[in-house]
């Protein structure tokens, strides 16, 4: 895994939107490597933008990381499987210049890969994770729904829930990123966890709402020492 230096709450509840910003800050300092390493990751959780990023490195190649056309290709056909219309050209396009060989090696990764990073998968996979992070959040706290905390999130910048295939212009926005922190309830805390997970996820596949968060108890208010 690359050098994290990216570090936000997001890890736990949203980890696809994490990692796309650890690999973006790791394309920032030229660490192929550690981009790709992430953007695996990132895909692992449902990111379509990730996915589709692997194809493009691969096909092409980028720095230390050499072309592999027809891995390129089995990226590219993971990303398209929601069909976005950029995403189905790209891979049309990418397909329709290999070798019949390349094409063969090219569906067997694809199968590899869908075992893996099929969308029925990673969709039930970051919805999980979502439901089981705030389930363990409220029944480890020491809080009740309306308690207040201090909780820290970005306030401009990096828009994860836009669907951008420029990498640059995704760099630019995770330069001009700001951290704010502030006091709020911890089911308004979560109810924009909830918002901020609904757009991310629907921007890759359009049409996903993992429905309303569930009220958990809360563990017994501990004293204050």
């Amino acid at each position: 895994m690359p050098n994290e230096t990216v570090t936000d709450s997001t890890r736990g509840y949203l980890p696809a939107k994490y990692y796309e910003r650890i690999a973006l800050d790791a394309m920032r300092r030229k660490d192929y490597e550690g981009a790709v390493s992430a953007y695996e990751s990132a895909g692992y959780w449902a990111n379509k933008v990730a996915q589709f990023d692997l194809g493009e490195i691969y096909f092409h190649g980028m720095g230390s990381i050499p072309a592999d056309r027809a891995r390129g290709v089995a990226w590219l056909g993971i990303a398209a499987e929601e069909h976005n219309p950029d995403y189905d050209k790209a891979l049309v396009n990418a397909y329709a210049d290999l070798t019949p060989e390349e094409r063969r090696r090219a569906d067997g990764i694809w199968k590899e890969l869908q075992a893996v990073y099929g969308d029925k998968l990673t969709l039930a996979r970051a919805t999980q994770i979502f439901e089981r992070d705030h389930r363990a959040e409220r029944l480890g706290s020491a809080t009740t729904e309306n308690d207040t905390t201090v909780h820290t999130f970005s306030t401009s910048g990096y828009n994860p829930a836009k669907t951008t295939l420029d990498n640059a212009a995704m760099i630019s926005e995770l330069n001009t990123t700001s951290m704010r922190t502030q006091a709020s309830t911890v089911a308004d805390i979560w109810s924009a966890r909830k918002q901020e997970f609904d757009a991310t996820i629907s921007s890759h596949f359009a049409h996903v709402d993992v429905g309303p968060i569930e009220q958990v108890p809360s563990a017994e208010k501990k004293p204050v020492p």
